[in-house]
């Protein structure tokens, strides 16, 4: 695992931070936290989606509640990091000490009714970001295999993406 540190943050006041370089694909930490579902519950409505809005999603229907230091995870439209599989946070290019760890929101959560104003400050900045089924095809490739696995999953059904056309999806299995 490498170090990590909070300080404030340009994007949202408090953010995670390297204190050491860091390679493209490097594992940076496992995501720490209490698994939580909300299966129960009727998440139907956009205040509903923002009830929970630091919880980091990992399937349809269970979120991890992410203790210290993760709660200050913050969002980028060109991020610096993705989740793979449930819990492990992983470069998505070269990073330098002192480089803020940022994720796509887009890419840890499902709800249709989940979406935030972006403050992120990137030249790449989508505005408004919601969640993974509205994700552009360009920033899911970009990001490819560094998603929550269910999501990965559910993104490609969703988009309809078949194996013969998309060579680079053939990593996991969803067309059984």
């Amino acid at each position: 695992m490498k170090k990590i540190v909070v300080k404030k943050s340009k994007i949202h006041g408090t953010g995670l931070f390297l204190e050491e370089d860091v390679s493209r694909r490097d594992f940076i930490s496992y995501i720490r936290g209490h698994l939580s579902t909300l299966k129960k519950q009727k998440i139907h409505t956009p205040e509903a989606a923002l009830m929970y809005p630091n919880w980091i999603g990992v399937s349809m229907s269970y979120w991890i509640d992410p203790a210290m230091p993760f709660r200050y995870l913050n969002h980028s439209c060109d991020p610096s990091c993705g989740v793979k599989g449930k819990r492990r946070l992983y470069a998505l290019r070269d990073l330098k000490a002192g480089d803020e760890i940022t994720v796509d929101y887009s890419t840890i959560e499902a709800n249709p009714h989940w979406q935030i104003k972006c403050s992120c400050g990137s030249k790449k900045c989508r505005g408004i970001v919601r969640a993974l089924k509205y994700l552009p095809l360009s920033n899911f490739k970009k990001y490819y295999p560094f998603f929550p696995t269910a999501f990965r999953k559910f993104y490609i059904r969703y988009k309809h993406l078949s194996i013969k056309g998309n060579p680079w999806i053939k990593k996991i299995k969803v067309f059984s």
